[in-house]
């Protein structure tokens, strides 16, 4: 919710939430204070909030109660807007558990769907990146700033993806150049106080295929996410898609030898029915020497770059190779292994790892094959056959990070899927009747199309409590550690 009042408290514009919250229209606040949102203990403070906003201008993120029923619990941050008469602006914001949990991964997931089809189908276009943050060393990115940056943005479809980081599709360089110089603009009475940091980024480069981008673009989304532009430019991205793979090329000999050496383990972890927490199968993860720069230790990454090098084949070759082994050692284990939608598109890659297959076939049904990256893919019919080759050997396949976005329905429905695996932000968003709606959809989509839903990344009791109350039997995460 967002409230402008005057120096008294008294309420002059409102906009958001209200009917939601209070059960009132919007318009039936306007000329009350300010203090009648607020339940008692918070309204009885705000004098002294309101003469912090006066004497420093701006006023931190701080949690209240509304004075509604249920006593929501909101953060609340002010500024004093620079105009004739004054008048201060504050903004009511559901927690940061909230933001995180549901804007910076479903959100996240979302817009890198988005990006990943447009790198596909739509080239032409541009990412473009918002980073805010307080030019003071002991402050926290302020909620207003938040505010001002997506009203600028508002009809240009901003994702929020982690805390004070926005990211949108630009049609063209152009109109990318002339939104960033808006905001500028917008934001310059506040230039003191807020910092804003902003890249664009190209849905095309010379020498890279329409994958390669595609992959590319939705590893810089995640690096963004977790440390906005300074991990952007270590990654090399401040010099476009081409330096992040002139960045990797640094590597590449590093990761071919741990790759063709195989200079790694595989973790396993457990994917366990909730009801008893018998294991379904295990999920084999990459894990890389101590020994490596720090940079390269993490999986995510180690594939990124080596995808980026022209190593991806051989990456997702060798784990199987690894799985294999592991298999025929363990003779009750199932074992599930990660294979990218780029891979799977290979009519080459194909052919080697039916060899190495149907050199063991008395392992094949206790393999299972995850796909990732499916928003990528560009050449269905391969990737169906690739499937099929597998269902034929008796190989299950699981979709990793299911949404709702239609290119993967549509995938669901036509291809032949054992298990979809959905995000745990999903259940931590069934708070709301929207997340609900959301997880209810997911579970009756794959369910009809034949595929069992597991969700992954289960932590607390709580959300194991909550996927089970919406129909699912099968998670994975660090809630059960040990299983």
């Amino acid at each position: 919710m967002l409230v402008d009042t005057n120096l008294d408290g008294q309420i002059l514009h409102a906009e958001g939430a209200f009917h939601a919250c209070f059960g009132d229209e919007t318009e039936t606040f306007i000329g009350r204070q300010v203090t009648d949102l607020l339940a008692p203990a918070d309204s009885a403070a705000f004098p002294f909030t309101l003469a912090q906003i006066l004497s420093q201008e701006l006023f931190g993120s701080h949690m209240v109660e509304l004075s509604n029923l249920r006593q929501s619990r909101m953060v609340m941050s002010g500024i004093q807007m620079p105009e004739d008469p004054p008048r201060l602006r504050l903004l009511f914001s559901t927690t940061p558990i909230e933001l995180v949990t549901f804007e910076a991964a479903s959100h996240l997931a979302d817009l890198s769907d988005k990006v990943c089809s447009a790198a596909l189908h739509q080239p032409d276009n541009f990412v473009v990146l918002f980073e805010l943050g307080n030019r003071q060393e002991d402050s926290t990115p302020h909620g207003m700033a938040e505010t001002l940056l997506l009203e600028s943005m508002q009809n240009e479809n901003a994702t929020t993806i982690s805390a004070s980081r926005f990211a949108l599709i630009m049609p063209n360089r152009k109109a990318a150049m002339q939104l960033r110089a808006q905001i500028l603009t917008k934001l310059h009475p506040y230039s003191q106080i807020v910092q804003l940091s902003t890249g664009i980024l190209p849905l095309q480069e010379a020498g890279l295929i329409a994958p390669q981008v595609a992959r590319t673009l939705y590893f810089a989304l995640n690096q963004f996410a977790i440390g906005g532009m300074k991990r952007m430019q270590q990654m090399g991205f401040d010099s476009g898609l081409s330096g992040f793979v002139d960045h990797a090329a640094v590597h590449a000999q590093t990761l071919r030898t741990i790759i063709h050496h195989g200079h790694f383990t595989l973790a396993l972890e457990p994917i366990v029915r909730m009801a008893d927490r018998k294991p379904l199968y295990h999920e084999a993860l990459l894990r890389l020497p101590d020994t490596l720069p720090e940079l390269l230790r993490s999986s995510f990454t180690f594939v990124t770059l080596a995808a980026t090098v022209g190593l991806g084949e051989d990456m997702d070759y060798a784990v199987l190779d690894s799985a294999m082994k592991h298999l025929a050692q363990q003779p009750e284990a199932r074992l599930a292994i990660n294979v990218s939608a780029h891979s799977l598109q290979s009519v080459a890659f194909r052919t080697r790892i039916l060899k190495r297959l149907d050199q063991a076939p008395g392992l094949l049904n206790r393999l299972i094959i995850e796909i990732t990256e499916a928003v990528a893919i560009n050449d269905l019919p391969t990737v169906h056959k690739t499937i099929a080759a597998l269902a034929t050997r008796n190989i299950a396949v699981c979709l990793d990070d299911f949404s709702l976005e239609q290119a993967n329905v549509d995938f669901l429905r036509n291809a032949d899927l054992t298990y979809v695996k959905v995000d745990a932000p999903y259940v931590r968003a069934a708070e709301n009747p929207y997340g609900q709606h959301i997880l209810e959809s997911i579970f009756k989509t794959a369910t009809e199309a034949g595929a069992t839903p597991i969700v992954k990344r289960l932590e607390t009791p709580g959300q194991i409590e909550t996927a089970r109350a919406f129909g699912y039997d099968y998670g994975q995460g660090w809630a059960f550690k040990g299983a």
